[in-house]
């Protein structure tokens, strides 16, 4: 019979698997924070620029009944965000083009003009993540004629 030989201290620590689920759990939590912060911040960018979208395109819509109103299309636009104070409508209005180039409304050209109505709404946006982001923004172009 042979008996076994007596493990020194240093083997038995590594022997030992006490902690090592704590251990594991102590490297991944800070992956699993960064990755949930940058969900987060992705969601909120894609919800900011869906509302944005819907702003912009309400903005459009009155700009159909009315196209030279540029107050009323930024007004119009407003009101699709009335819990935003914030948002800045940067282009509310018509504008006109011959073929690939743009024109003044209202002149000749070589080829039928078009008009076209565009609505471009921003607003900041924070990011927990990514503090250096620039404002969300959406653009809609509506041709009319």
């Amino acid at each position: 019979m042979t008996r076994p030989r007596p493990i020194s201290r240093l083997g038995a620590a590594l022997q030992d698997r006490k902690g090592v689920a704590a251990a594991e759990l102590a490297l991944i939590v800070p992956v699993l924070i960064l990755l949930l912060l940058g969900t987060v911040d992705v969601a909120g960018v894609l919800y900011q620029r869906m509302k944005l979208d819907s702003a912009a395109r309400a903005g459009v819509q009155y700009a159909l009944a009315f196209p030279s109103d540029s107050t009323g299309i930024t007004a119009a636009t407003r009101l699709a965000l009335p819990d935003w104070a914030d948002i800045s409508v940067t282009e509310a209005g018509m504008t006109c083009e011959c073929a690939g180039a743009s024109a003044v409304c209202g002149t000749s050209c070589a080829t039928p003009m078009q008009r076209f109505v565009a609505v471009a709404v921003s607003r900041p946006f924070t990011a927990q993540l990514l503090p250096g982001l620039s404002p969300v923004s959406s653009r809609v172009v509506f041709r009319i004629q």
